[in-house]
């Protein structure tokens, strides 16, 4: 039974987006016992939510289908009623930018404004605020976070023509712009009716944020630097692995640290290295208790 209640100084998440709060599912069949034992299961189930917080939704297509989640597991924790997922942000976003993924590696802050009117130029306020209800509860699930007085705004005007029928008004000074909308749309509530439209605003909002990103670091392309195949065997428990990963992974001779098969007796990655960093990748293995020779595939620290 692999659960990792210890190191959370370690570990604290300063990227919200890779925390998953994941309740088991009575139908699976399972007791909550089992369900908080399977890993590897629980990474999986949470991957596709992470997906949908960190990727633009013009890329979600770009991603493939069948990615190893337990790759960017950090750690996981047994709740009430299932488990939280913690994912590797530097893991993730390694992974990432070796396969020219884009993604948004901040979460996208904005302040929103909504106001709807009837056909007679009436506010609405109830609609107006179900569907800022709306959009507030749902921000932690897709990977944006509203907050007042943020330093951009996005202010949302509706105004219905008919009961089947409204003209939307864009403003505020997000990377959106202003622009105007008009939708028909079936008969029903008002709230109802304009929610998957304010959904729609509230993800392109988030995916034009002026931080997107895709492909090598401009720093791995414009210095010296040489990439290795490098094996680590050495029997370690997640946590350790993540620790040492992490250490490695943030020294200044690494350009570029990509996991490529991890297991808890060897872990295996794509190194880009600065320049002439062998001496210094074998003083740093020696430091660790471990030392660094050259084999077939390239480089093997045990």
């Amino acid at each position: 039974m692999l659960l990792l209640f210890g190191w959370q100084q370690a570990y604290a998440s300063t990227d919200e987006r890779m925390i998953i709060d994941l309740p088991m599912n009575n139908e699976t069949g399972t007791t909550l016992e089992n369900f908080q034992n399977d890993i590897k299961g629980a990474a999986a189930l949470a991957l596709p939510q992470l997906w949908q917080r960190i990727i633009p939704q013009a890329a979600i297509k770009t991603v493939p289908k069948h990615v190893q989640a337990v790759r960017f597991l950090q750690r996981v924790v047994p709740t009430v009623d299932g488990v939280i997922v913690y994912f590797s942000r530097d893991r993730l976003f390694s992974w990432l930018d070796y396969k020219h993924i884009p993604y948004l590696p901040q979460t996208t802050v904005f302040s929103l404004q909504v106001q709807v009117f009837d056909s007679n130029g009436l506010p609405l306020q109830a609609e107006a605020d179900a569907l800022y209800h709306y959009a507030v509860t749902t921000a932690p699930q897709w990977g944006y976070r509203l907050q007042q007085h943020a330093p951009k705004e996005l202010t949302l005007r509706w105004q219905l023509i008919s009961s089947q029928e409204a003209l939307l008004q864009v403003g505020g000074d997000t990377t959106l712009g202003a622009f105007s909308d008009r939708r028909r749309f079936a008969p029903g509530s008002v709230s109802a009716q304009l929610t998957p439209w304010l959904h729609e605003l509230l993800l392109r909002a988030r995916d034009h944020s002026e931080a997107t990103f895709s492909g090598d670091k401009p720093q791995a392309n414009s210095i010296p630097s040489e990439m290795i195949m490098l094996t680590i065997a050495h029997q370690s428990s997640l946590p350790e692995q993540v620790l040492l990963e992490s250490d490695l992974r943030h020294d200044s001779h690494v350009l570029k640290l990509i996991p490529k098969r991890l297991n808890s007796e060897q872990q295996q990655y794509q190194l880009l290295l600065r320049a002439n960093s062998l001496q210094w990748l074998s003083t740093w293995f020696h430091q660790h208790g471990m030392m660094l020779t050259g084999n077939e595939q390239g480089w093997l620290a045990q």
